[in-house]
């Protein structure tokens, strides 16, 4: 007898560890999914608030409101720089396109309106890659799906 009940403890102890290894597992997989959408979210939010891109009127610049009247906002894409990664491949690839065009974009304009030196044709050729690149950013952004929307397309066999 003392022999089954030995077998029963060590088959309980293995089954306790499996059990908190999965509970544990399943906890990092929550939480890496929940960081994801909050990220998405503030993304969204962040690209949202750049929606003036296309009114852009690159001839406004000058020296005294500089680049000013083009709103680009990177404080969300700055801060989570670290936490891009736990986006999809194609997100993160829009992302940093439309960023790090951006922040170029923004530098340029910003020389522009110090120097008073505008060159037309490069600057609305760099708009113009702006408005695509913002564009693409947030529809891969948007278009992620949440992972209520996920669950919901699941239960009622949508798409």
């Amino acid at each position: 007898m003392a022999i089954n009940i030995s077998i029963l403890t060590v088959v309980a102890a293995f089954a306790g560890a499996a059990f908190g290894a999965l509970v544990q597992f399943s906890w990092q997989v929550y939480t890496r999914h929940k960081q994801r959408n909050n990220l998405r979210r503030s993304l969204r939010a962040e690209l949202k608030s750049m929606d003036n891109i296309d009114d852009y009127d690159f001839s406004k610049v000058d020296g005294k409101r500089g680049a000013s009247n083009l709103l680009l906002q990177t404080t969300v894409y700055e801060n989570n720089a670290d936490t891009i990664g736990l986006l999809s491949e194609h997100e993160v690839e829009k992302v940093l396109a439309f960023y790090s065009h951006a922040i170029y974009t923004q530098n340029q304009l910003e020389n522009v309106a110090r120097s008073h030196d505008m060159d037309e044709s490069d600057i609305k050729n760099d708009i113009d890659l702006l408005k695509s690149n913002w564009s693409d950013a947030y529809d891969a952004i948007d278009r992620t799906p949440s992972f209520q929307r996920h669950l919901l397309n699941i239960i009622t066999g949508g798409d």
